[in-house]
């Protein structure tokens, strides 16, 4: 996984340090940032077992109520706004789904409420998880979810209109100082889980609508969260 974007922060904090050593003065207190990302590995890569052939190429959802868990105290909230989680294979790594400013603390991991928007109040805008009337551009109906893959060789689409409140914990907890300290909570989707039947030795067909109640809750289920930090207090 590439971290280009973590490499330029290192470099910007390592030589704001190296200034500040020069200086006799105290480097300006920045607020700390939280950033929410999005990964989905291995995508575009064939997944086997038996006679069956999935691979994933793209995922969104909409989210809102994002906030960092903080242990022992309240959660860090963003402020409330309707957010595109999107991950499309063959363009980057991970796409930035939300970023804001949090005070200084100890977090232990992310929560936010995956959501359908109402079809008479949403003025969103994406053919996954918007169907318009092409002739009036009346919404006709929403979703919260959209996968797009390939199973045995067929293009597919799953959308799902489930709404829920998730939380994923980070592997250890990460203390950020009261200043210029960053974290990145970055979702991992894994995808090979999401069609996996119950007995794990088989893909279930996206297709299906018997399965679209299992699918979605491994969705849900199936994701995990990797951390970046910078200036953490140890």
């Amino acid at each position: 996984m590439k971290t280009s974007g973590v490499n330029s922060l290192l470099i910007v904090v390592t030589a704001a340090s190296f200034a500040a050593c020069l200086s006799t003065t105290e480097p300006p207190k920045q607020p700390n940032v939280f950033s929410l990302s999005i990964t989905i590995p291995d995508a575009g890569q064939d997944y086997f077992i038996r006679n069956d052939t999935l691979t994933v190429v793209g995922y969104k959802m909409l989210i809102d109520m994002i906030s960092v868990k903080k242990l022992g105290q309240e959660d860090e909230k963003f402020e409330p706004k309707l957010r595109l989680a999107s991950y499309v294979f063959g363009f980057a790594d991970f796409y930035v789904v939300g970023t804001g400013t949090v005070s200084g603390g100890k977090f232990n991991g992310v929560r936010y409420s995956v959501i359908r928007p109402l079809p008479q109040l949403t003025d969103f805008n994406d053919a996954d998880l918007v169907e318009r009337d092409p002739q009036t551009g009346t919404v006709i109906d929403t979703y919260s979810i959209s996968v797009t893959g390939i199973y045995n060789r067929k293009l597919f689409r799953f959308r799902s209109k489930v709404s829920r409140t998730v939380q994923y914990g980070f592997s250890r907890d990460v203390q950020l100082p009261d200043f210029n300290g960053y974290l990145e909570a970055r979702l991992r989707g894994n995808w090979k889980q999401w069609f996996l039947n119950s007995a794990g030795n088989g893909i279930l067909d996206p297709a299906d609508p018997n399965n679209r109640g299992q699918i979605e809750e491994s969705i849900l289920n199936y994701f995990d969260v990797f951390t970046i930090s910078v200036g953490e207090v140890q």
